[in-house]
């Protein structure tokens, strides 16, 4: 005997009717968490993530690649933002000086609000 806390419900991708206690059945359960790439490298986090910047840094001349000014303390920015399909890797990423990034990232703002 099936004891369960939720009821058994269709699936909520469209026109599937497997019933599931979840909100999509086995094999449309990818459907869940669209913005989830299951084939996408793990962000880079802590030790990792400063090291990258330095490369980038380095890579870049320490030079801001919008506006050409030299910086120590600019900013590893993603080309194309990771909200936008961007990959998290270091090819697809400059180095920023600290206004050049804020322009940048009020313009991917109101793009994104459409």
């Amino acid at each position: 005997m099936r004891i369960n806390k939720r009821p058994l419900r269709p699936c909520k991708h469209s026109g599937c009717n497997a019933l599931t206690d979840k909100g999509y059945c086995e094999l449309h359960k990818a459907d869940d968490k669209p913005w989830f790439k299951q084939n996408e490298p793990k962000r880079i986090r802590g030790r990792a993530s400063q090291e990258r910047r330095k490369r980038i840094a380095e890579r870049d001349g320490y030079k801001c690649q919008i506006c050409g000014i030299a910086t120590a303390k600019g900013i590893a920015d993603h080309k194309m933002p990771l909200a936008f399909g961007g990959k998290d890797v270091e090819d697809q990423m400059q180095w920023l000086c600290f206004d050049c990034n804020q322009i940048k990232t009020q313009e991917e703002s109101k793009m994104g609000k459409g």
